[in-house]
């Protein structure tokens, strides 16, 4: 059966929900849940669940700023795929998280206008979950 071709958008509703799958558990000494990781990311825990489901939904660019800034995944790999996964934030010139919070909208419109060259999802029924 062939493959069938993910949009850019779901690539990184994808590397969002392995994201965070990798984030839940015990990481040094202190216990991650999927609630906290949603309360941190302003999502409700059922909308992170609703991603790992089903590829019509996708997360907002806040979440992603969020869940890069505060458990140190790459920008760079969480929207384009390059890279590796996780970074040290303390590591990242300050500049960088600045560059990304100015650019939100660039994103987001550079996310649709990719999502709009493919068959499906159509823009307009991709979900986007707070």
């Amino acid at each position: 059966m062939p493959k069938i071709k993910l949009t850019p958008a779901q690539e990184i509703t994808k590397r969002f929900v392995q994201a965070i799958d990798s984030l839940v558990g015990v990481r040094n000494g202190e216990r991650i849940t999927l609630l906290k990781i949603s309360e941190e990311l302003n999502m409700h825990s059922s909308n992170i669940t609703r991603l790992k489901t089903s590829l019509t939904h996708a997360p907002t660019i806040d979440a992603c700023y969020l869940l890069c800034k505060k458990y140190g995944i790459s920008p760079s790999w969480l929207l384009m795929g390059t890279g590796t996964m996780t970074i040290e934030v303390k590591d990242l010139p300050v500049d960088i998280l600045d560059k990304l919070e100015e650019f939100k909208e660039e994103i987001k419109r550079t996310i649709l206008a990719q999502s709009s060259n493919h068959r499906t999802p159509k823009p307009n029924k991709l979900k986007v979950f707070h």
